[in-house]
């Protein structure tokens, strides 16, 4: 049950971050995601609210929203297995597909990992196999959709 929650809060939120892209403000992230939380989401979410209102409660961060969704729905003891699952994580055999998914899933549950985008960058590219990794880091990728479009032109195919 506990894996259902992370894997569904974990899609959501990387939903969301694709969504926002160019989309949306920074100042308005928190009031647009938690105007799509249901059911048990959205019952913590007013508890959360009511006590300063909702306005106030929009003002922090999205950030901050996803650390607090995250210790909502993850507990300590699973986010200390994702964290270790993300040190050690890397591509197996030739699939990509499996690692970038299972990446971001993580990166999202586990921000203290990758605090910033050169850490990130870094943990994403240390995960590749050596026969590309080399090529990926001489593309100088600024962001990890940069390093993650840059694999297909040094490995083939996503």
């Amino acid at each position: 049950m506990v894996r259902k929650k992370q894997l569904a809060l974990s899609t959501g939120l990387n939903e969301l971050n694709q969504y926002f892209l160019g989309r949306c403000a920074e100042e308005n992230k928190v009031t647009f995601a938690t105007g799509t939380l249901t059911d048990d989401a959205l019952s913590w979410w007013n508890a959360y609210a009511q006590p300063m209102g909702v306005e106030q409660a929009n003002q922090i961060t999205w950030n901050e929203l996803k650390r607090l969704l995250t210790n909502k729905y993850c507990p300590r003891t699973e986010i200390r297995k994702m964290e270790e699952e993300l040190y050690n994580l890397t591509v197996k055999g030739n699939d990509l597909k499996p690692y970038v998914r299972r990446f971001q899933e993580l990166t999202v549950l586990c921000p203290n990992m990758v605090p910033n985008n050169e850490k990130l960058l870094e943990a994403f590219i240390g995960g590749l196999p050596r026969s590309i990794e080399g090529n990926v880091t001489a593309s100088k990728p600024q962001t990890l959709e940069e390093a993650i479009n840059n694999i297909p032109k040094v490995y083939g195919s996503k």
